[in-house]
Order: structure tokens, then sequence, then C-alpha cells
């Protein structure tokens, strides 16, 4: 999924919230365009997608990406706790990209990528098409 060393960041992680903020941001930094097409056109619609212009993010634009996805989910009753692209990001992760005013092509985020919090607090993420779900946060892991 990712280096070992972001993956501890992760793991780290004082909220459930923020993990995932830390995903995402992971995830838009290198994004995984995996739609479950092994065809040519799938390799070519991969590849357009990796032609797609990535902005120039700073650390205080990430900071304000990070810290409202944190909010939504910490702060929610259970509702927000799933986090999603298909091809487009849904509306929380929109919304923090814009929050932070970070400029990305829709098409640019990790195509079949998730995240969410389970019933027993922990943050799961599946990254491409048909990805298994792999526990990348623990409440009792906290920094």
């Amino acid at each position: 999924m990712f280096s070992e060393e972001i993956m501890e960041q992760i793991a780290a992680a004082e909220s459930a919230g923020r993990a995932a903020g830390l995903f995402w941001r992971y995830a838009l930094e290198d994004p995984k365009f995996d739609n479950g097409d092994d065809s040519e056109r799938g390799f070519m619609t991969a590849m357009l997608a990796n032609m797609i212009p990535r902005p120039q993010v700073s650390e205080d634009q990430w900071q304000i990406f990070i810290d409202h996805i944190a909010n939504v989910i910490d702060s929610s009753d259970g509702y927000h706790r799933y986090l999603s692209v298909d091809y487009d990001p849904d509306f929380d992760l929109g919304e923090a990209a814009y929050a932070a005013d970070i400029e990305l092509d829709s098409k640019a985020w990790p195509w079949k990528t998730s995240t969410q919090v389970t019933t027993a607090g922990e943050v799961e993420a599946s990254f491409g098409y048909h990805a298994p779900w792999v526990i990348i946060w623990k409440p009792e892991a906290r920094g």
C-alpha cells in the first residue's frame, strides 16, 4: 500500500479521523488507478490518468485537508465514517480538498479506493478495485 514509514505514521495518529486523513493525503500523492480492467483499454485508461497534472500542495494545505477529514470522522455519530472514490471523490473528500484549496482534477483521485471506521473503532482501507480491506489504525495504537 504505502512505505513502512508512512504506514507507521498512520498507525500512530491520535484519532481515527486523523489516520483516515493521512491515508487520503498519501493516496492523493501517489494515486493508484486500478479499475479492475486488465485489458489493453484498461491499461491505456490508467496510463492516461497518470498523465493528469498533479498540483503542488503545501504542508499547510495538507494540514487543512487532514484536519477537515479528521473533523468529519471524529465528530460523527457513526454516519460519516466511510469515505470513498469510485472515479470521483465522495462529497466529504471533495469538500476537504476544496477547504484546503487543493485543485485536483476529479479523475486524478485514486480509483476504487475507500476508508471506513469499523464498529470496533479501527480504520480500514481498500486501495483499488476489489482490493482487500487492510486495518491501518487501531484505537489502542494511538500515538
